[in-house]
């Protein structure tokens, strides 16, 4: 009997299939190398926004001061662990320390200023500064201008008065002299009526008389005018003295409404200094 053998059947490519292959295949591996290294070195020209919500994997914190300011110095490092409590930074104070200094400086001389003003209205021509008192230039400046004024006002009232004294004494003396002339005019009169006494003596008495009394009305009239200017000017005394008495309350007024607002900022000032 004769057998038959039926061939093995073989799962291998030709070589003439398998060649094109493998280069394809190299060829995409080189292609997807080449873009991997050009997306990881090469810089990106444009930038892509989108809409999304990060989460970190560890809980964080806001860190803020209540007021804010300029950090001097950071205590504590990166990725350092803190507990409550722990001073994380120091502000820089400076600005604010000399802020605080320069307001209770403000607030200080304002407090003096007012108590020199209650001072000098009590007397403000006897007012001294005590020894090593502190007071400020403007009240002093304006302290001076007005003793100066009053002063010279003082002495024109006080040469008004010598001249109304002056011309009271000469008009006494002169009416005292009327009154003798008058008299001897009535005797020279009554000599001459009798014969006793020449009768030009009358007209002589007469004439002197009245130049006399022409004295004397210059004189009356030259007082009321000197009266009038001594009152004038003991009213201008008075009236620079209200004046300056209006201005030291004006002034005192003006410390008085600053003051509140000054104590504001200081409080507000410590308060920063000491958070």
């Amino acid at each position: 009997m004769t057998s038959l053998s039926v061939p093995e059947h073989s799962t291998a490519l030709p070589p003439h299939l398998l060649r094109p292959l493998r280069r394809a295949f190299w060829a995409i591996v080189l292609a997807v190398g080449g873009f991997c290294a050009w997306a990881i070195m090469a810089p990106l020209a444009t930038t892509i926004h989108a809409s999304g919500h990060l989460q970190a994997t560890s809980p964080t914190y806001d860190l803020q001061h209540p007021i804010g300011g300029r950090i001097a110095e950071v205590l504590v490092q990166d990725q350092q662990v803190v507990t409550a409590g722990t001073v994380l930074v120091r502000l820089d104070v400076r600005v604010d320390t000399a802020q605080l200094r320069q307001t209770e400086t403000q607030i200080e001389n304002l407090n003096a200023e007012n108590t020199h003003i209650a001072r000098i209205l009590e007397d403000p021509i006897g007012f001294e500064p005590r020894k090593g008192d502190w007071i400020s230039a403007r009240i002093l400046a304006k302290l001076q201008s007005h003793k100066g004024q009053q002063a010279a006002a003082a002495s024109r009232v006080a040469a008004f008065e010598g001249q109304v004294t002056g011309l009271d004494e000469q008009l006494a003396f002169n009416r005292s002299r009327e009154t003798i002339l008058q008299d001897r005019l009535k005797d020279q009169k009554k000599l001459a009526k009798r014969g006793a006494a020449p009768a030009r003596e009358v007209g002589v008495i007469q004439d002197r008389l009245l130049t006399l009394q022409a004295q004397i009305v210059g004189q009356v009239s030259r007082r009321s005018a000197m009266e009038q200017d001594w009152a004038q000017a003991k009213l201008s005394m008075e009236q620079a003295d209200r004046d300056f008495s209006t201005l030291l309350l004006d002034m005192y007024v003006a410390n008085q409404t600053q003051l509140p607002e000054l104590n504001k900022r200081a409080i507000d000032l410590r308060n920063r200094l000491e958070l």
